[in-house]
């Protein structure tokens, strides 16, 4: 039965974040109390559940966010972020240039917010026609 819930939790998730274009948090929050109330979860002890699940995921993402926010900034303001994407335009051409950034967040072990800062500059440099 557990099984079922979960799938059919899933479901739910699935269809409030591409159907009914509901944010993915509020729904991921919506699905994780209908799953609690489900499975047998005590209504009073629903909220200090939902509260240890996200705290402990928020915990460990937080210093990977924040450290790869900080090296995505640095990156860019020393301009490496506008030499890698002149590369990786060079490298891959245009039509290709996704190819190009997944394969320097693959080799160079980047992290993907700063693959998104490289992309972000490397095609407003592209589009402009002016240097950043």
């Amino acid at each position: 039965m557990t099984f079922i819930i979960v799938i059919l939790c899933l479901a739910l998730l699935i269809v409030l974040i591409s159907y009914f274009k509901v944010d993915a948090f509020i729904s991921f929050l919506v699905t994780s109390i209908v799953a609690g109330i489900a499975l047998g979860i005590p209504l009073e002890k629903l909220p200090q559940s939902i509260d240890v699940g996200v705290g402990s995921i928020m915990g460990s993402l937080t210093l990977i966010i924040v450290l790869g926010a900080m090296l995505g900034k640095l990156v860019a303001e020393s301009g490496a972020a506008q030499k890698i994407a002149s590369v990786m335009v060079d490298l891959f051409g245009t039509k290709y240039i996704q190819w190009g950034a997944n394969d320097n967040r693959v080799y160079c072990g980047y992290s993907s917010l700063l693959r998104d800062w490289i992309c972000v500059i490397g095609a407003a440099d592209f589009f402009s026609g002016q240097s950043i």
